[in-house]
């Protein structure tokens, strides 16, 4: 068994029904799940940056509150129900099979990964309930370092009886206003050094 940890952002209203009813599985860019930041030092940056795009968006809208929250969970998974898309064997069968089907844009690169992920399944005759993968670090969370870290790891767990809730953590605004100004002040930085690079 494999306990892995991961964050994820959302409102004090999502928050709250999650941890009375669960994770449900909803649509992403590696197809259905529930997806989580990978713990470590930038994970809640990344979370923050994520709940921010998803406002900014319009999401969320009917939420009553829409404090940003941060929930740390438990992944549990059998060794070989985890599959890492970072693995370089695996990246060259993915380039494989890609290349040689018809798929091109973003949206048909979802239903790739979703039919992959099936097709897995069906050769190997268990499931694979958590995937490892690269992802964009939001474009709200100006301070991951893109450059030095390269693009963050997520978790995207694809049954919702793996995840366990550790704790729930709810900004106030006053922490949010200076989480958004300390991201500001890195913007400000580097218009004034034009070869600064994250």
């Amino acid at each position: 068994m494999i306990k892995l940890y991961g964050v994820h952002g959302t409102t004090a209203s999502c928050a709250d029904l999650l941890e009375q009813e669960g994770f449900r599985l909803s649509q992403g860019y590696r197809g259905k799940g529930i997806y989580f930041w990978r713990k470590n030092a930038y994970a809640e940056d990344l979370s923050i940056g994520w709940y921010l795009t998803s406002i900014s968006q319009g999401h969320h809208s009917q939420d009553t509150d829409k404090r940003c929250a941060i929930i740390s969970a438990s992944i549990n998974v059998d060794d070989n129900e985890l599959l890492s898309l970072e693995a370089p064997n695996i990246k060259d069968h993915i380039a494989d099979f890609f290349k040689k089907s018809n798929y091109k844009d973003h949206i048909n690169a979802i239903k790739f990964y979703e039919e992959f992920f099936e097709f897995l399944e069906l050769e190997l005759n268990h499931p694979l309930k958590v995937v490892e993968s690269a992802f964009p670090a939001p474009k709200k969370c100006q301070e991951y370092p893109r450059q030095a870290l390269g693009m963050p790891i997520a978790y995207l767990v694809r049954k919702a009886n793996c995840v366990s809730i550790l704790s729930i953590k709810k900004l106030e605004q006053l922490e949010l206003e200076s989480w958004k100004t300390a991201n500001e002040s890195m913007k400000q930085l580097k218009r004034y050094l034009p070869n600064y690079s994250q």
